[in-house]
Formats: structure tokens, sequence, C-alpha cells
């Protein structure tokens, strides 16, 4: 069986690498004493992985994290034993547990929710903002350090259809949704970048991840 977990990446570790979080989840469940399947070899490893990577300073309620598990267990016994294995940081919100067979949570995940709240208020903010809406195409270069020229163009639109603006309580809030393909998805930061947004003001959060049609990520299972 494979233990599911949904996790969160809280405010006070935003700014912790991925490599570093996926670290801290592995030693957690060595801790836990959890009958975690291990790989072969000489340098063995637990056999877990995450739906998506998440960019450094973005906090996230919707990390999901998939354990594959040497024997079953109950996922209610799982959630016990992780919860007081876990660093600051890093909460169990929900688990499930599904057969190996299963499609791998990475394959599942097609639509991610954020949520931006920006301190200072842009008077053009809006005009940005309806220009990308109004918008059928918008080119962007996105990184791509594997490539020659360090970039590849892409569609923005395809990845992003709109951005939502609210103000409230003198803050600018603003929600999109990013769809994931197979061959790769767009990084809120980005969408950021497009909107000519000053990243180091902004407060970026992952809100949910969902597979196709809005299908959660975990069907029933504990919270």
């Amino acid at each position: 069986m494979k233990l599911r977990l949904q996790i969160t990446k809280d405010p006070e570790i935003r700014f912790v690498s991925h490599l570093d979080y996926l670290r801290a989840i592995e030693r957690s469940l060595r801790r836990s004493e959890l009958p975690v399947a291990y790989s072969e070899g000489f340098n063995p490893h637990i056999k877990f992985s995450l739906a998506s990577a998440l960019g450094v300073g973005i906090v996230s309620y919707a990390e999901f994290v998939e354990v594959e598990m040497a024997e079953p267990i109950e996922p209610e016994q799982a959630v016990l034993a992780l919860r007081s294995s876990l660093p600051r940081g890093i909460r169990i919100l929900a688990a499930d547990a599904v057969a190996n067979n299963e499609n791998a949570l990475m394959a599942e995940a097609a639509l991610f929710d954020y949520r931006v709240t920006l301190q200072n208020i842009d008077n053009r903010l809006n005009e940005k903002i309806n220009n990308f809406n109004n918008s059928q195409t918008l080119p962007f270069k996105k990184s791509a350090p594997k490539r020659r020229e360090g970039f590849k163009e892409v569609d923005v639109k395809r990845y992003v259809d709109k951005v939502n603006c609210e103000i409230m309580n003198n803050k600018v809030i603003l929600n999109f949704s990013i769809k994931n393909f197979s061959e790769g998805s767009f990084k809120a930061m980005d969408v950021l970048k497009v909107l000519e947004i000053n990243t180091e003001n902004a407060d970026v959060e992952r809100l949910a991840i969902w597979r196709e049609n809005h299908e959660p990520m975990l069907i029933g299972g504990i919270k």
C-alpha cells in the first residue's frame, strides 16, 4: 500500500529549499519507525515523493506526499506516529491509503490554486490585470537551464486563464490557478513577473492542488 498525506509548508519555513524540505520529511519518516519501504542498493532511501516541487519563499497548505509502505498500516495509526516526528512548520492536514498500482500523485496533479497578498498598492495594477485577462496569448521567456540559450518561450495563457484581484484591509489579494501538464507547468512567481509585480513585496501561498475536473487529490481518508 501507499500512504498519501496532505501536509503544509508553513510561513516559518517558507525559505527552506525543496531539497531540505524533502530531507526533513525523510528524517521524520525514519524517526516515526513506520514500516516504510526502502530502495535497494548500497545507499537505500525511503520510497516517497511529492506531487509537485514548491518554489522557495512560497507558503503551502497543499503539499501532497506519497509514501510506499513495506506492510499495510491504518492511516490513523501512521498519522499519530508521524505527527510527533515532524519538525515545526510541517503539519499533517489529511491522510489516506491507496493500492501500490494507483497512479502516482505527480501524474495526477492537474491544477494549482494560489493566493498572493501584496503589501503595496500599485496604481497601474488594475490595468495590468485587465491586459493579462483580456489577452489571447502572452509570450514569456521561461527559464530552462538545460537549453543552450538558457530559456524557452511559452504562452502564459496556456497555463493561467485569469487573475482575480480584490482589496482587503488596504492589501491587494490576487487569486489565480495554474494548469499542470505532463511536460511541465508555470511558476507562481513568474505570473507576478508577467504582471510586473515586485516579488519581494508579495506573500505567495499555494492553497490547493487538484486532479482533472477539480477532483480532490485525497478522496476520503482522515483529517
